[in-house]
């Protein structure tokens, strides 16, 4: 379980309705990591995008204040 196990089953409890659920839920937990991938690659591309807009005005403000200083020299 601590290696990432969800479902154990012993050869004794083995039957078909035990393992179609067993399959089901495994069908299932790997479609919500893919989505869980998807969303976290689309949260990292908005971060990346946010922090340039946020970081864009200051990059402005320091040109404009480089601007003015060597216009005052």
């Amino acid at each position: 379980m601590k290696n990432g196990a969800q479902d154990y089953l012993t050869k004794d409890t083995i039957n078909a309705e035990v393992l179609n659920r067993v399959i089901k839920c495994a069908i299932e937990r790997a479609f919500l990591a893919k989505e869980v991938a998807l969303q976290r690659d689309s949260l990292t591309t908005f971060n990346r995008a946010l922090a340039h807009d946020l970081k864009e005005p200051v990059r402005m403000i320091r040109s404009f204040l480089q601007l003015i200083d060597t216009t005052q020299d």
